[in-house]
């Protein structure tokens, strides 16, 4: 994301910005100040560390000060970005947590943008002092919107492939294939590097991709199970509820 200002270097110690975003992916950086990011249309991927994290419309992401992270957009996203001085902050940011957003949230990182970079009247801080502590109370609360991510090429090419292949009846087995080891040494590793068996991380790699395919109103859910690996409605109903908090039918509601 490109800014007209250097965001480091905004005189207000606390402040908001407000992006309209084209696909496409973005390149690593780091910000001074912790921020809360806001997609209240489209949907983000952010790459931190050892995690991708899948931020969908109406949910809302926290990143530590000194955090390196990459945004990715899928499609076109409206972005509300909130930049919160760590002297502000009386609680610990998470490296990168997801969280869900009530409608206080939304109106007050929507809000956000009317506070700019350079804006450091005492109604401004004012308004960032009471988001900043209400923060506290939304990421207490975060969401299992997370991807773990290999350190190591083997594994990691492995894990690209799984996620290229949520639609087809893969195993365990073709993952290690795809790696060059055994079975039993790839579950060694994902539980070593990934910290979470093989299984497990594809269903959660099926149901981020279903979140984003519930995005597009013209897909049915019994296309986005297919799509995303299970010919089963009532199951993928399950796992999907199991991670996201509600049915892929009423996740697409909230989406509207």
């Amino acid at each position: 994301m490109d800014h007209p200002v250097d965001i480091d270097a905004a005189g207000a110690l606390s402040f908001g910005l407000a992006d309209e975003l084209a696909p496409g992916e973005g390149a690593p950086h780091v910000h001074a100040r912790h921020q809360l990011l806001y997609a209240s249309a489209g949907t983000l991927t952010l790459h931190v560390s050892d995690s991708t994290w899948l931020l969908p419309p109406l949910r809302a992401a926290v990143l530590a000060a000194g955090t390196e992270h990459v945004v990715d957009v899928v499609g076109h996203a409206s972005l509300r970005t909130t930049y919160l001085h760590p002297s502000l902050v009386p609680w610990a940011p998470p490296a990168c947590a997801v969280f869900t957003v009530d409608a206080l949230a939304s109106a007050m990182l929507q809000a956000a943008p009317r506070f700019g970079p350079e804006d450091d009247s005492p109604a401004g801080h004012a308004f960032f002092a009471a988001l900043a502590h209400l923060a506290e109370d939304w990421v207490a609360r975060p969401l299992p919107l997370r991807l773990p991510r290999a350190t190591t090429p083997d594994l990691a090419r492995a894990l690209r492939w799984t996620r290229a292949h949520l639609a087809e009846p893969i195993r365990v087995a073709d993952a290690a294939s795809v790696a060059g080891i055994s079975p039993r040494t790839f579950a060694r590793r994902m539980q070593t590097e990934a910290l979470l068996p093989w299984q497990r991380y594809l269903q959660l790699a099926r149901v981020l991709r279903a979140m984003e395919l519930l995005a597009d109103a013209d897909v049915s859910v019994t296309e986005v199970a297919l799509d995303v690996g299970y010919t089963s409605l009532p199951t993928f109903s399950r796992v999907f509820a199991a991670v996201a908090g509600s049915n892929p039918s009423t996740w697409r509601q909230t989406l509207r």
